[in-house]
């Protein structure tokens, strides 16, 4: 799948390899564009099936030269969590893609004491064990930290969900002090 800013017209082609091409010239800063994908295939956690990734490219060009490109992988989901069976009882549940799924996993705290200095090698072997131990969720804790996007574009690609707590789940902070609650 590629999007691609350039000015003008939009392609389609449909094939074993689908690439969506959209291009469009910038308002001012900003420009909008509506991607629709028929028929996707579906993200799933590696325990039922696939976890199918779609490439999105964004290439920005100034008179006709390329100046910057973002490209990013995606999965195609739905994961809703269920508060109530059918009958109306108090019951906590995953569905994904219209499944429930029971869910398998661990917390997952910084791998470094310093984080900067964790390489991404040491994510994708940590990654990898939580995906052979039929891990299916990780949970990054509240007094843990946003991780770097390596952590996020394995679980994506080893077919693991991740449960991000509230950066300020774990702690007290002051609510009365108007500069921090206006950072925050």
């Amino acid at each position: 799948m590629r999007l691609t800013y350039n000015g003008g017209q939009g392609e389609h082609e449909v094939g074993q390899n689908e690439r969506y091409v959209q291009r469009t010239k910038l308002n001012g800063t900003f420009a909008h564009l509506a991607l629709e994908v028929k028929a996707p295939k579906l993200w799933w956690t590696h325990d039922l099936g696939t976890p199918h990734l779609y490439r999105l490219e964004v290439i920005l060009f100034k008179d006709g030269e390329a100046i910057d490109r973002y490209e990013q992988d995606f999965g195609i989901r739905m994961l809703e969590v269920r508060r109530t069976d059918e009958q109306g009882n108090a019951r906590f549940t995953f569905v994904l893609n219209g499944v429930e799924l029971f869910t398998k996993g661990a917390n997952w705290i910084p791998v470094d004491n310093f984080i900067g200095a964790a390489p991404e090698s040491r994510y994708v072997h940590l990654i990898r064990l939580a995906r052979e131990a039929n891990m299916n969720m990780l949970r990054v804790w509240g007094g843990g930290i946003y991780e770097k996007d390596v952590f996020y574009r394995e679980c994506d690609r080893q077919g693991i969900l991740v449960w991000q707590d509230f950066m300020f789940a774990c702690a007290l902070y002051p609510d009365f002090n108007r500069n921090f609650m206006a950072n925050v």
